[in-house]
């Protein structure tokens, strides 16, 4: 699927819904593309994305790719999806008691902040044998009031930028 320039949103998932997609072979390397949405290119609030297969997501030239909020939730449990964000404001904007599970292939750069968190809870975990890298971005990684993280084995060019509330854990963490 692919959107593009839209004035506000690309795609939103609200008011307790969900998209997914599933595992089944008709699925098998599905794409999602957003680009040039003034706002966000995705946006979930309240609701849920999961990617059950090898699903890549790239949203580019948007205000924010990936945007989280409301208790809104991305996951990517079973290490086959690839999330591409870059050229965007910010690449992925966690806020307001969202979450991530995203074991998954990672490339976030040329961002003005590539992975912003706070008060969300941030799992990022390279899938096997998928490239996981937060680069070349204004600021790579920026985790404020009550953020959570645990990043394992996702290569981040720079330290993590933490204010004191953070809690943060696995390879790569708060200095």
């Amino acid at each position: 699927m692919t959107v593009v320039d839209n004035p506000v949103f690309g795609i939103i998932a609200g008011s307790w819904s969900h998209l997914a997609v599933f595992g089944w072979q008709a699925a098998a390397g599905s794409t999602l593309n957003v680009s040039g949405s003034g706002f966000a290119g995705i946006g979930i609030a309240g609701s849920s994305l999961t990617l059950f297969s090898n699903t890549v997501v790239t949203a580019s030239g948007n205000g924010v790719g990936l945007l989280l909020a409301a208790g809104g939730s991305a996951g990517a449990p079973l290490g086959q999806a690839t999330f591409i964000l870059h050229n965007n404001g910010v690449g992925m904007n966690a806020f307001a008691a969202s979450s991530t599970y995203l074991v998954a292939g990672l490339n976030v750069h040329d961002n003005g902040i590539g992975v912003l968190a706070d008060d969300a809870s941030l799992y990022l975990e390279a899938a096997e044998g998928l490239p996981a890298s937060i680069a070349a971005n204004g600021i790579d990684v920026q985790l404020s009031f009550a953020a959570r993280s645990t990043i394992e084995n996702v290569s981040v060019a720079t330290p993590l930028v933490c204010e004191p509330t953070v809690l943060s854990r696995g390879t790569t963490k708060c200095p």
